[in-house]
């Protein structure tokens, strides 16, 4: 009964280390084959086969996981750049040298173009070079 204590305190040991570190879930992959361990000492006392077995059961759930991608992170995001080509933008103050105030998303930005907007006309966003909008005609 102590090595059921063992393994499962050395399981749940490891998982937490894999919280409080980020890596390759070798931790994880270790501590769910030492819980899975724990269960089977009560069928067998032998110090070896348990070894092997949580061996054996470790690298089958580091299999699992690396070939399932089941904690990777998905890239579903946008980036601002992607988040704002495209969409349409209020002119909202027209400055010297083609510069505009414009309004997305309900925040002001500074927005360029070499076409000549009015206030209030409606533009679209080609693109975004640093932290300024390319603006270009609705239309275009």
């Amino acid at each position: 009964m102590n090595l059921m204590y063992l393994f499962f305190g050395m399981g749940v040991l490891l998982l937490i280390g894999e919280i409080l570190t980020p890596g390759t879930f070798i931790f994880f992959s270790i501590g769910i084959g030492a819980i899975i361990t724990s269960f089977f000492t009560l069928i067998t006392q032998n110090i070896s086969f348990l070894i092997l077995f949580n061996s054996i059961i470790s690298f089958l759930v580091f299999i699992i996981i690396s070939k399932k991608n089941i904690f990777k992170v998905k890239n579903n995001y946008k980036s601002n750049k992607d988040m704002y080509t495209g969409k349409e933008v209020e002119v909202l103050k027209k400055n010297e040298n083609n510069s505009y105030r414009v309004k997305i998303f309900g925040e002001e930005w500074t927005g360029i173009s070499e076409l000549d907007f009015n206030v209030g006309e409606i533009a679209i966003v080609e693109k975004m070079e640093g932290s300024k909008l390319i603006l270009i005609k609705k239309g275009e």
